[in-house]
C-alpha cells in the first residue's frame, strides 16, 4: 500500500531538498517554487534564488530576489547573491550603481568586500563583451531607437540602459545627448545614471540648443545635491503644519522642474527660498504670507519661468 503524502509546504520543501542533494537543480527549483507559493519567507527565498541560478534561470531568480530586496541589500553575504542575479542577467550598469551606492556608506572590511564585488562585476562585464563581441546588439539598437519615438516611449526605453555594459551605455549616451529629438527629461535621467556609475570621462550634452561639456566624475544625482535637499527642507518648513497634501504634490513638481535644469540648476535657482515660495504662491497664494515688492517681482519672474518648464512636461501627460 502506497502512503499518500499531503502536498503541503513542508512536503514540497523536502522534495526540493532531496532533488538538491542529487544536484537536480531544475527539479529542485520547481518543488521550492511550489513551497514558496504556499508560504513566503526570506530563508526559503534565498534558497530558491540560489537554486534558480544553479538551474540556469537568472531572470526568474532576480524576480524572486526583488521580493526581499531590503534583506538582500542589508549584508554583504546576501548582497553577493543578488549581485550574481544582476550579473547573470547582464544588468551590469545596475550592478555597478548598487555597488557604488553601498561603497559610499561603508568603511573597513565591509568596504573591502564591496571593492572586491566591483572588481568581480567589471571582470564579468569584460568577459561578456569579449564573448558577444558587440554586447546586447538588439538592446543597444532598441535603446538608440528612442530618437524615433515620442517622449513617453523614450522614457520607457531609457530603462534599457541597465541591460548594457558601462562602456556601451556611455557610447550610446554620447549619441543620445546630442540628439535634439530626445526630450531633456530623458537626458537628465540618463545623466543621473551615469553619475551613479561615477564614470571618469567627459560627455557633451545638447542643453536647450547649446552644447555643454560635463565631467561625469564631478556629478551627483539630483537627490544627493545640496541645493535640491535645501529646496525640500524649505518646502517642508513652509507647509509642514499648513497643508501636508500640497507639500507632497509640490515635492514631485519641484523634482521634475529640477530635473529639467540639472546639472545647471545653480544658474537658475539663485534664491532657493523664493524659488520654493513661487511654487507655493501659484498653488495657494495665502500660504506665502506678506511679501516685499522686490520679493513679489522675483516670485513673478520665477513663476513665469516655472510655467515654461511645466510646458516641457505636457508631452508626458498627453495620452
Amino acid at each position: 500500500m502506497t502512503i499518500q503524502f499531503p502536498l503541503n509546504r513542508q512536503r514540497y520543501f523536502q522534495l526540493g531538498q532531496l532533488a538538491l542533494s542529487k544536484r537536480q537543480f531544475k527539479e529542485a527549483s520547481s518543488y521550492l517554487q511550489a513551497a514558496y507559493t504556499l508560504g513566503k519567507d526570506f530563508p526559503l527565498n534565498f534558497l530558491l534564488v540560489s537554486t534558480l541560478l544553479e538551474a540556469g534561470y537568472p531572470k526568474e531568480a532576480l524576480n524572486y530576489a526583488e521580493e526581499f530586496l531590503e534583506e538582500y541589500l542589508a549584508t554583504s553575504d546576501y548582497f553577493s547573491l543578488y549581485l550574481q542575479c544582476l550579473l547573470d542577467c547582464h544588468y551590469f550598469v545596475q550592478a555597478q550603481q548598487l555597488i557604488n551606492e553601498k561603497m559610499l556608506r561603508l568603511s573597513g572590511m565591509e568596504l573591502k568586500k564591496f571593492i572586491n564585488f566591483k572588481r568581480i562585476a567589471r571582470q564579468k562585464e569584460l568577459i561578456y563583451e569579449q564573448l558577444t563581441n558587440v554586447d546586447s546588439p538588439q538592446v543597444k539598437e532598441d535603446f538608440l531607437q528612442m530618437v524615433n519615438f515620442p517622449p513617453m516611449e523614450q522614457l520607457k526605453r531609457a530603462s534599457l540602459c541597465h541591460q548594457l555594459t558601462q562602456d556601451t551605455f556611455f557610447e550610446c549616451a554620447e549619441i543620445l545627448f546630442l540628439e535634439e529629438s530626445v526630450h531633456y527629461l530623458v537626458k537628465s535621467l540618463l545623466l543621473e545614471e551615469l553619475a551613479i556609475l561615477n564614470y571618469p570621462k567627459n560627455i557633451k550634452l545638447l542643453y536647450y540648443g547649446k552644447v555643454e561639456e560635463i565631467f561625469l566624475k564631478d556629478l551627483s544625482t539630483i537627490n544627493d545635491t545640496p541645493l535640491y535637499q535645501r529646496l525640500l527642507l524649505i518646502l517642508e518648513t513652509q507647509l509642514r503644519h499648513v497643508d501636508s497634501l500640497l507639500e507632497i504634490d509640490l515635492q514631485e513638481e519641484i523634482r521634475l522642474n529640477y530635473a529639467l535644469l540639472y546639472p545647471f540648476e545653480k544658474e537658475y535657482i539663485k534664491d532657493p527660498v523664493l524659488w520654493v515660495k513661487s511654487f507655493i504662491y501659484q498653488a495657494a497664494p495665502s500660504y506665502v504670507g506678506t511679501l516685499s515688492e522686490e520679493e513679489r517681482e522675483k516670485i513673478a519672474e520665477f513663476s513665469q519661468f516655472q510655467q515654461q518648464l511645466r510646458k516641457n512636461l505636457v508631452v508626458f501627460k498627453a495620452k
